[in-house]
């Protein structure tokens, strides 16, 4: 008996030297090897249906200087922005879009709520086609308007099309995002 435990220990370690030598010798050296030739080319698929146009007609505004004043009044304050672009068809069936520079240079969508300073700025088109920003402050103390500069973006509503897929919502895009959908650079 003990011989076969000798023997069993010496196959064990054997095995475990040989295992050992092919994991070290299996490892690569890092370096991929060459490519291999070029597959054949696959068949022409079918040509499908052409689509409608895929362009968005917008509107975008400069950055617009805040009008609010500083420091800041206690309660409801703000400033309006004239445009001829604001008929009431837009508030009804397009998008209208504003977003804030802050001091810091960061752009917001609107609305904005900013507890640490007791603000919250927000966003409407009023009855005479104009766009009201305002901010509401809850706190008694001083403080300094938060935003730099305003830029709206409109976008005029289009009948859906049976079968298409919905329009995009860019209200729940960043101003980045949005940006980048619509070409438009600073």
């Amino acid at each position: 008996m003990k011989n076969f435990h000798k023997r069993y220990h010496g196959l064990k370690n054997y095995f475990y030297a040989i295992l050992l030598l092919l994991v070290i010798t299996a490892c690569s050296d890092g370096e991929d090897g060459m490519d291999g030739p070029q597959g054949l080319q696959g068949e022409q698929g079918e040509v499908g249906e052409v689509g409608s146009t895929g362009t968005v007609a917008f509107f975008y505004s400069n950055w617009i200087p805040s009008e609010f004043a500083n420091p800041l009044p206690f309660g409801v304050s703000g400033f309006n922005i004239e445009s001829d672009l604001f008929i009431s068809d837009l508030k009804d069936n397009g998008t209208i879009l504003a977003y804030v520079q802050l001091t810091s240079g960061e752009i917001i969508p609107l609305p904005l709520e900013v507890p640490a300073a007791g603000q919250v700025y927000s966003y409407t088109v009023n009855d005479d086609d104009q766009l009201r920003v305002f901010v509401t402050r809850a706190e008694i103390s001083s403080a300094t308007p938060l935003i730099e500069s305003v830029r709206y973006i409109i976008i005029p509503g289009t009948e859906q099309e049976t079968g298409k897929a919905p329009a995009q919502d860019f209200s729940k895009m960043s101003y980045s995002e949005v940006a980048q959908h619509l070409g438009i650079t600073d």
